[in-house]
């Protein structure tokens, strides 16, 4: 591995290249591998910039907690060598819990509620929850000012997770809402200093684990209101657990492969989401994606820049891309359709 030109020239490379050209081609047994054409996967002299680049996008290895969660366990194994390996989600919410214990004062049962749309640090927040022995009130995106404050008037929330699109509805909610002492921000740059933030509070990793019973509550889910006013629906450890039981046993012989890849469209604060979406697939080792758009054409590059191999969703959804996919088609030349129809037949 090189550094950059400024300590080895391109010159001093190429030479480096033509020299282990010359090695011999197997050693002990061990053969090495032919080197690509120029620009493709290759073996032998390299820039560290241009590995890191292919492995993890960034070209100086600086990973933020959504590249930990999101680039493939494979690349993120070789960028380490197999021998460094650090556990993102595991670490940031134990971060999260600590604060929540140590510097906050949070005591059991006291409620956490979490306003964002899906994405890493939401997963982060209802691991912390856990740790520390809070109840978790995920929360509906779309509603307004007043249908937030008539929920968490009812649950009388204690912290606030939010994310930086929903900061000031979450500051405008603090006013209404006396149990609500703490708002945390979810991003790794949050626009004001004032608040703490997922990556700003301590970085204390230690606090006791507050075990509860399989009977406890571990979520407390709003229902949408359609016909009155929404109620909470508390949902216990054991109905999570049984769930990932029931689910294990069923997914088992369809997805047989270790690395399976999951791309999450559905919102997070729905149970559906958060027990199967999250919950299931991550208690099987999978990589769950989370789209930066739910425009079809947006989730259908993400699917094929991810090699997704599994999505939850819901018929609207299909709906949605399939309108996409026909009104796309419908731009086409006649003869792309022609040619689109017969590969389809």
């Amino acid at each position: 591995f090189l550094p950059d030109e400024s300590v080895i020239d391109s010159k001093t490379e190429f030479q480096l290249e033509r020299a282990y050209l010359k090695l011999p081609k197997e050693f002990k047994g061990y053969r090495r591998s032919v080197l690509k054409p120029v620009g493709g996967a290759r073996h032998g002299v390299v820039r560290i910039s241009d590995f890191l680049k292919d492995k993890t996008g960034t070209d100086n290895g600086e990973l933020s907690l959504r590249d930990w969660l999101t680039i493939p366990e494979q690349a993120l194994s070789e960028v380490t060598n197999g021998k460094l390996f650090y556990d993102g989600l595991g670490l940031m919410a134990r971060r999260l819990a600590s604060y929540l214990i140590n510097d906050l004062g949070i005591q059991k049962e006291e409620k956490m509620a979490i306003l964002s749309e899906s994405k890493p640090e939401f997963g982060v927040c209802v691991l912390a929850s856990v740790i520390s022995g809070m109840i978790t009130v995920p929360l509906d995106i779309k509603l307004t000012i007043y249908e937030l404050t008539s929920i968490l008037t009812d649950c009388m929330p204690s912290v606030m997770l939010v994310s930086q699109t929903y900061l000031d509805k979450a500051l405008e909610l603090q006013k209404s809402i006396p149990t609500l002492k703490h708002i945390i921000v979810m991003d790794e740059q949050p626009s004001t200093s004032d608040l703490p933030s997922l990556y700003t509070i301590p970085s204390n990793y230690h606090c006791k684990w507050r075990h509860r019973s399989r009977k406890s509550t571990a979520l407390i889910i709003y229902t949408s209101g359609t016909t009155g006013a929404p109620k909470g629906v508390m949902t216990s450890f054991g109905n999570i657990l049984a769930q990932l039981k029931d689910l294990n046993e069923v997914m088992r012989p369809i997805f047989t492969r270790k690395d399976t890849r999951i791309l999450s469209i559905l919102p997070m604060n729905h149970l559906f989401e958060l027990t199967v979406g999250f919950s299931t697939f991550l208690n099987r080792g999978s990589s769950i994606f989370y789209p930066q758009s739910l425009k079809p054409n947006d989730v259908l590059a993400d699917m094929r820049e991810k090699q997704i191999h599994f999505m939850i969703v819901v018929p609207a959804f299909l709906k949605l891309l399939k309108s996409t996919i026909e009104s796309d088609i419908r731009s086409w030349s006649e003869e792309e359709r022609l040619l689109f129809e017969i590969k389809v037949l």
